[in-house]
């Protein structure tokens, strides 16, 4: 196998390598950025060329947001959402029915809440699985993937929270 060539860019820290897609045959750079977090050395693929309209600019922009820890890492973004996959086997999954989005109301939000804090989850879990279960529901509100639930209908009443800072 061929090494692959790293082409520099005016920007530290960027650079692409040059690839083809293989379906069209058609020439294409994928950008990838260098840095450095907590000491360690850190190298990730920014994005291609066309798909994802990445220019070295761009590339360096996201390079500076990821130092400053304003923008995740591509390993603590799939961190995420296995976090947020775990969440729902074990929050939503089992509970949630067959309900369409427009056909739930705010008992069934009551009883999932008190069949998860029966289940013996803190009360900051069971909070964390009424939020993914809101973050879906606004999701495909948004996207336009079901119709907007009446607000009348639906009213999440998160438990509340006694965290105590221990010195």
């Amino acid at each position: 196998m061929a090494s692959v060539k790293r082409h520099k860019t005016d920007y530290k820290g960027v650079f692409y390598i040059e690839g083809k897609d293989p379906s069209t045959d058609v020439p294409k750079k994928f950008f990838y950025i260098r840095y450095y977090k907590n000491g360690k050395p850190v190298e990730e693929k920014a994005g291609q060329q066309h798909k994802d309209r990445m220019s070295p600019p761009k590339a360096n922009r996201l390079r500076v947001l990821r130092l400053t820890g304003k923008a995740d890492s591509n390993n603590e973004k799939r961190a995420k959402r296995r976090v947020d996959r775990n969440r729902w086997r074990r929050c939503l999954l089992g509970n949630s029915g067959q309900k369409l989005p427009e056909e739930i109301v705010t008992t069934d939000i009551d009883k999932l809440r008190a069949r998860l804090k029966d289940k013996g989850l803190a009360p900051a879990t069971v909070k964390q699985g009424l939020v993914l279960l809101k973050r879906i529901l606004n999701f495909g509100m948004k996207r336009g993937l079901c119709p907007p639930v009446d607000l009348s209908k639906l009213h999440f009443e998160m438990p509340k929270l006694t965290n105590m800072g221990i010195e």
